[in-house]
């Protein structure tokens, strides 16, 4: 390479030479030297983990994604380095270190699970929280169902709660196929709220709203009925200020929203939902992209399928756009079939829009096929009706562009 010329990446790759290829990654001329330098880096492998660990602490996020990527390419030998990388120190550091982990995927799972066994806390904890950053990652529900175990017996051999561990099971607990599991999960839950210090209560309230569990009659649960009465409340009176004039109130109330919003995912979707059918068209506007900005993998996806059957018209299309979003997987794809024959020709239109964008994330073929199948019988009905006042224009356009982007 001269000094001025392009970097000589299979040659570096050959020398084994780390640091170059390191820094080849920040040439700003070429992307093409970028990406062949991250697949060098990749393929040398562990020799290369503790330079890409060091980068995870740089200010360039570019550069902090591209250190993960590269870990997480090299995979399970990169593994227990950024587990070690878990302990005290920076927290920036520490949650970047997580961060790369949570994308090497199922080699991760088990150190991880080793780690919730660390007497180091900081190792502790940060295993538990990469571990409900890994949720989507858990196909398996024996393996999910091991890590669900392992937080709870972690939490119970240490006798202490930890915000991360409670945290992570409302996140992965909340897919568990088993009943009786996430029954002791709740049980454990409930039975730790709100006898600890810190934040710990308003974490473990937010994961038994991500396991969609409900108040009954003890005492605790008497404590969470009261909360959630007076949280409804509140969005009551966040909605009567989206519906006035003043500007600045509105903008407020919107940002009051988010913020329950984030905390209590679940609750808060079930009582906006309601709120697509309101008389406002602003406040429609409002609720949708507040529930559109939701972590799509902490609300449960039922609360917007069984919306779907909702008397309002304006509900039904507005939780078929969102199931067409994040919110929706292969679960979604009948129900969704099923309100292609709505009354209202709108909530067809949006079905067809979402079933389009569900399709393409869809990995199985069989059910892409079936949603094209549905959408080619709603172009042949849509073309034999004519209702006066129906905008079936929009419904066929919509179920053309659908079939469309499923090829």
């Amino acid at each position: 390479m001269g000094l001025f010329g392009t970097p000589n990446v299979e040659k570096m790759e050959a020398k084994r030479d780390v640091n170059g290829l390191i820094k080849a990654l920040s040439n700003q001329k070429d992307a093409g030297v970028c990406k062949a330098a991250e697949g060098a880096l990749v393929r040398i492998g562990p020799p290369a983990i503790e330079a890409l660990i060091s980068l995870l602490n740089e200010k360039d996020k570019n550069v902090r994604e591209a250190a993960a990527r590269m870990l997480a390419g090299i995979g399970a030998p990169a593994v227990e380095p950024l587990i070690t990388a878990l302990g005290p120190g920076d927290t920036y550091f520490r949650n970047e270190a997580s961060h790369a982990l949570s994308k090497v995927g199922t080699p991760a799972v088990e150190p991880l699970i080793t780690a919730l066994n660390s007497t180091d806390s900081y190792i502790r904890d940060e295993a538990a929280h990469t571990l409900g950053r890994m949720d989507t990652q858990l196909k398996d529900p024996a393996l999910r169902a091991r890590v669900v175990e392992a937080l709870l017996i972690t939490r119970m051999d240490y006798r202490i709660i930890s915000d991360a561990a409670a945290a992570a099971l409302g996140q992965i607990g909340a897919q568990l196929k088993d009943d009786s599991l996430r029954a002791r999960v709740i049980n454990t839950l409930i039975a730790t709220h709100g006898i600890v210090h810190g934040n710990s209560s308003m974490v473990t309230a937010r994961a038994l709203d991500k396991l969609g569990w409900r108040a009954g009659e003890n005492e605790m649960q008497k404590e969470m009925k009261s909360w959630s009465k007076e949280l409804s409340q509140e969005i009551e009176k966040l909605i009567a200020t989206l519906r006035g004039s003043n500007l600045t109130l509105s903008i407020n109330a919107h940002a009051g929203l988010d913020d329950q919003a984030k905390s209590y995912p679940n609750y808060i979707a079930k009582e906006l939902i309601p709120f697509l059918g309101d008389r406002s068209e602003e406040v429609r506007g409002t609720i949708l992209a507040i529930i559109s900005e939701m972590n799509g993998s902490e609300v449960n996806q039922d609360l917007f399928i069984n919306a779907l059957k909702d008397n309002n018209p304006l509900v039904r299309g507005g939780v078929a756009a969102l199931l067409g979003g994040k919110f929706g997987n292969e679960r979604a794809v009948e129900p969704l079939i099923l309100a292609l024959q709505d009354s209202f020709s709108w909530v067809r239109a949006l079905s067809a829009n979402a079933l389009g964008s569900l399709g393409m994330r869809l990995v199985d073929t069989s059910l892409r096929e079936r949603i094209k199948e549905a959408l080619s019988l709603v172009l042949i009905k849509e073309a034999l009706i004519s209702v006066p006042g129906e905008s079936d224009n929009d419904v066929r356009e919509f179920a053309i562009e659908a079939l469309a982007k499923l090829g």
